[in-house]
């Protein structure tokens, strides 16, 4: 289980997870705070290992729901 410090209205965000997302949270919490710079920066360098065009954290977040409830970008 994976909690998150919260969610938009501030309680706290438990979600279940696989042993290996789970063994990523605690090593990121080992090396101490993760800002939103380098989240977006590791998934520009995530996306130029996949040789794909980049995105914002931001764009993943909204094209997922969308894509979920209708099956197309």
């Amino acid at each position: 289980m994976l909690v998150c410090p919260q969610t938009k209205s501030g309680e706290p965000l438990h979600t279940a997870v696989s042993s290996e997302v789970l063994e990523a949270g605690k090593q990121l919490l080992e090396r101490g705070t993760f800002s939103v710079k380098k989240y977006g920066l590791a998934i520009k360098r995530a996306c130029t290992a996949a040789s794909i065009s980049p995105f914002t954290p931001g764009r993943l977040a909204l094209r997922w729901p969308i894509w979920w409830c209708t099956g197309s970008d």
